[in-house]
């Protein structure tokens, strides 16, 4: 019973200190993909349209250093679409920029 107690004890004092138990973030995230030539008419994508594809991460409580670390994102580029150079982009939830990448591998951080 003591030990039960002592770990229920440690695993709330973890939760308390860190936001979680097991010292890992717990991220969460969204995508979307917009037609930026349809704008808001929707509807099929058609030759020549533009695709702008969002990623969102949230860390929530305990990780605010304001710092990420190895965030990557992997996303299959549909066939028949042509990825546009200098478009990988990390900007701010109010749309500011922060940093701009290449495609090409070894210059920056960003690669295709």
């Amino acid at each position: 019973m003591k030990k039960l107690l002592l770990r229920v004890t440690l695993m709330l004092f973890c939760y308390a200190i860190f936001g979680t138990t097991n010292g890992y973030a717990q991220v969460k995230f969204g995508n979307s993909y917009v037609n930026l030539s349809k704008k808001t008419a929707g509807g099929t994508v058609e030759p020549g349209d533009t695709l702008e594809i969002r990623t969102c991460y949230y860390f929530p409580g305990g990780y605010n250093s304001g710092n990420v670390y190895f965030a990557r994102y992997m996303d299959n580029v549909p066939t028949n679409t042509t990825f546009i150079d200098d478009s990988i982009r990390l900007i701010t939830n109010e749309g500011l920029l922060v940093k701009r990448y290449t495609l090409a591998g070894g210059d920056d951080a960003a690669a295709y």
